[in-house]
C-alpha cells in the first residue's frame, strides 16, 4: 500500500497552469481529424444504399450495424477501459483507482485513437479503390 504525505499547503481551486497553446493544438488536430474521417462516412452510407437491392435495404443496414457493434463498439469500450485501468499508479482497496499517472494516461488513450483513425482512413481508402470503377446508376 502506498503512503501519502502532504507536507505544503493546499487551498481551494485549480492549479495555476498555461495549457491554451496545448488545448488549441490539441483542438485543431481533432476538428481536422474528425472533418477528414467525417467525409467518408456519408460516400460510405451512398455506397452501401446504392449497390443493395431494394428489398434487401433494410437487412443490409441491420447486418452493418450489428458488425460494427461486434467489431468496435463493445470492444473498443473493453480496451480503453483496461487502457484507463492500466494507467491507474494508487488503487483503493474498495477496487477504484485514486491517481492516475497522466502522461501515462495521454500516450495510451491518445495512441489507441490515432491508430484507430489510421486503420479507419485506410479502409475507407479500401472502400473506395474498391468502388471506382461500380456501376451505381
Amino acid at each position: 500500500m502506498t503512503t501519502i504525505q502532504i507536507s505544503e499547503s493546499v487551498s481551494p481551486g485549480y492549479c495555476e497552469t498555461n495549457c491554451s497553446s496545448p488545448l488549441m493544438a490539441f483542438l485543431v488536430t481533432q476538428f481536422v481529424l474528425n472533418l477528414v474521417l467525417g467525409l467518408g462516412r456519408v460516400g460510405n452510407l451512398l455506397v452501401h444504399v446504392r449497390c443493395v437491392d431494394e428489398a434487401d435495404k433494410a437487412l443490409g443496414m441491420a447486418v452493418q450495424e450489428v458488425s460494427l457493434a461486434l467489431v468496435a463498439f463493445i470492444p473498443g469500450e473493453v480496451m480503453f477501459g483496461s487502457l484507463v485501468d492500466s494507467a491507474c499508479s494508487l488503487w483503493a482497496d474498495t477496487g477504484h483507482c485514486l491517481g492516475y499517472n497522466l502522461p501515462d494516461l495521454r500516450q495510451k488513450l491518445f495512441g489507441a485513437s490515432a491508430v484507430g483513425f489510421m486503420f479507419a482512413a485506410i479502409f475507407d481508402g479500401l472502400v473506395w479503390q474498391g468502388v471506382e470503377n461500380l456501376k451505381i446508376y
